[in-house]
């Protein structure tokens, strides 16, 4: 890393100039380095996502490497929600938003890429971490809900679905989530019905996936015959 940041400087140092067409002078290694913090700190935003029924969006930003989210009214000033200070190498993402905007769900920990794999440790955290699924309440209040990913919000806002390699998880919001059904395989894709009587996903194990139908209501589920 110390390698690839000393040729970094010396690139710059070489080959960047001044936007001054007058004086085109080549930067030094101090200004070379100035330039490169102030690239690495300008914020950057991922995990865009919009309430369904209300003029309000959330999303992950990156700044100076620590990540939060933040909230906005459609032509308001973005609010943080989440207020950490030090970049640990932990991921964010995963946001969802409930239909009028007030409560946001999030992921902490883990990979977007691998979702149901163990969790990644950047920062060599002694007690290791976790991938967790996590919520932003209107009254500001945090809470973490469960070990999973794929938060999404019933029709109504009232109820979160999220799931956990084969395991689906369910609960009001703001309480402890409790696992409803498990099944061999990785549960993805998760849609409510827009009644909220059900919950859409596709099971994928591997060599094949299928599509199953929760009713939440009864506690079952069926499977759509395959095409």
């Amino acid at each position: 890393m110390m390698i690839r940041s000393a040729f970094a400087v010396a690139l710059l140092a070489g080959g960047l100039y001044s936007v001054s067409p007058a004086s085109a002078a080549p930067l030094d290694e101090a200004g070379a380095r100035h330039q490169i913090t102030a690239l690495l700190s300008m914020p950057f935003a991922t995990n865009l996502v919009g309430a369904s029924n209300a003029n309000r969006f959330a999303w992950v930003e990156k700044r100076n490497g620590v990540r939060n989210i933040l909230a906005a009214d459609a032509a308001g000033t973005p609010k943080a929600l989440t207020h950490f200070t030090q970049d640990d190498g932990s991921n964010l993402w995963s946001v969802a938003l409930s239909p009028n905007g007030k409560t946001v769900a999030y992921v902490e920990g883990g990979d977007p890429e691998f979702p149901d794999a163990s969790s990644p440790n950047p920062n060599l955290s002694e007690t290791g971490t976790h991938q967790s699924v996590n919520v932003v309440l209107e009254s500001g209040k945090q809470m973490r809900m469960g070990e999973g990913w794929n938060p999404t919000f019933s029709p109504d806002g009232a109820t979160l679905a999220f799931s956990h390699k084969g395991s689906l998880f369910l609960a009001p919001v703001g309480k402890v989530a409790k696992e409803v059904m498990s099944v061999p395989g990785s549960l993805t894709s998760l849609q409510w019905a827009p009644d909220g009587s059900t919950l859409v996903f596709t099971l994928d194990r591997g060599s094949h996936a299928l599509i199953g139908l929760w009713h939440v209501k009864t506690a079952t589920m069926t499977f759509l015959a395959p095409a």
